[in-house]
């Protein structure tokens, strides 16, 4: 598996009423591969879409960012940024 090193992943935190960015988290770089598998990357083209996340998904992210990322007020979504 090839991993694209030219971009970072974030996890987007947006008001779940009116869509309003209210975060960005940048998930680091030493969690790339286990990123990959989570989420279900199968190509490298995969991590520059934006995805909604489960809330095991969004469990592990928080460990890995050291932040709560479940709340009946957000929108969270993972996005791939270019640097």
């Amino acid at each position: 598996m090839n991993i694209n090193h030219d971009l970072d992943n974030s996890i987007e935190i947006f008001d779940a009423q009116t869509e309003e960015l209210l975060e960005c988290i940048v998930i680091p770089a030493i969690y790339k591969k286990e990123l990959f598998v989570l989420i279900g990357w199968q190509q490298q083209e995969d991590e520059i879409f934006c995805y909604d996340l489960s809330s095991e998904q969004l469990k592990v992210l928080g460990e890995w960012t050291g932040r709560e990322l479940i709340s009946p007020l957000w929108d969270v979504q993972l996005s791939g940024i270019g640097k």
